[in-house]
C-alpha cells in the first residue's frame, strides 16, 4: 500500500482508541501522534479532553499519558499577585467564562478560554459585537 510497517501498525494501534478520541483526531483537535500517547492510558478520553483544552504538545500529552503531568513550558516562574488572582476569580465569575491574565511589565494579556461557540456568542454580545460590518 506504500506505506511503512510502522506506519500502518500505529495507525492500527489507534483503531483501539475510544470512539470520541477518533472524533477529535477527525475532527483535527487531535493529531495521530497526540492520540499515540493517549493509547494505553488509564482514562484516555479525559486526558484527550485536557489535552485539547490545555493546548498541550506531543510531548506533554505523552508525560500527562504516564501520570508525570505535563511539562511545564520553559521561562521564568512569576507568582501571580493576590490582586491579579481575584480580578481573575472576579471575571470568571461575572463571565462564566476561564479567564487568565498575565503580564509583563506594564502591559499582558486577557485570556478568555471559552468551551463552545454559544459561550463565544455571549461574550461578543457582551462586548457590543454585534457581527454587522
Amino acid at each position: 500500500i506504500g506505506k511503512s510497517r510502522s506506519h500502518v501498525a500505529n495507525m492500527v494501534r489507534l483503531l483501539t482508541l475510544p470512539e470520541n478520541i477518533k472524533n477529535m483526531i477527525d475532527a483535527g483537535q487531535l493529531t495521530a501522534g497526540h492520540a499515540r500517547a493517549l493509547i494505553g492510558a488509564p482514562d484516555p478520553v479525559a486526558l484527550a479532553l485536557l489535552v485539547v483544552d490545555d493546548g498541550l504538545n506531543v510531548r506533554q500529552t505523552e508525560r500527562l499519558a504516564q501520570g508525570g503531568g505535563p511539562l511545564k513550558k520553559p521561562g521564568p516562574i512569576r507568582a501571580k499577585d493576590a490582586d491579579t488572582i481575584a480580578l481573575e476569580r472576579d471575571l470568571t465569575n461575572i463571565l462564566g467564562l476561564n479567564v487568565l491574565i498575565a503580564s509583563k511589565g506594564q502591559s499582558g494579556s486577557l485570556t478568555l478560554k471559552y468551551k463552545n461557540l454559544d459561550q463565544l456568542e455571549d461574550v461578543l454580545r457582551r462586548l457590543g459585537y454585534g457581527g454587522e460590518a
